[in-house]
C-alpha cells in the first residue's frame, strides 16, 4: 500500500535545474494532498549562510540524515505528486508551527492573523 501524503512530510524531489535534487516539506493541507494531483512544497537546503531570514526555519541536528538543514519558506513550489521520490521523515508539530510562521511572513499573511 502506498503511504498517504501528509502535511509536514519530507520527501526527496528532483527539481531539475537550477535547484536539482533536494528534500522538501509538504506545506499543502491534507485535503488537497488527498484529492489533488499536485502538492505544494517548501524547499529544504543544507546551505547555512551566516545571515538568517524570517522565512527560514532551521531544523534541529539529526532531523534529516547527514546534514544540518533549513526550510526555505520563501521558496514554495507546486509539483506533481509523481515527482515525490523517497519519503524521509515527518516534521514534528513544533517545527511545522515555525514553518507556518515563516510561510505567513513570506506571503505577507501576518496582517490576517487573528488577534
Amino acid at each position: 500500500m502506498e503511504r498517504p501524503i501528509k502535511r509536514g512530510d519530507v520527501y526527496w524531489i528532483d527539481f531539475d535545474l537550477p535547484i536539482g535534487k533536494r528534500p522538501a516539506v509538504i506545506v499543502q493541507n491534507d485535503i488537497g494532498n488527498r484529492f489533488s494531483a499536485t502538492v505544494i512544497v517548501a524547499v529544504i537546503t543544507s546551505a547555512l549562510p551566516g545571515k538568517s531570514y524570517p522565512t527560514d526555519v532551521l531544523l534541529p541536528n539529526g532531523t534529516l540524515p547527514k546534514k544540518n538543514s533549513r526550510v526555505l519558506a520563501g521558496t514554495i513550489i507546486t509539483i506533481e505528486k509523481e515527482d515525490l521520490k523517497d519519503y524521509q521523515v515527518t516534521l514534528p508539530e513544533d517545527i511545522m508551527a515555525r514553518v507556518d510562521s515563516a510561510l505567513m511572513a513570506s506571503l505577507d499573511l501576518e496582517k490576517y492573523k487573528p488577534a
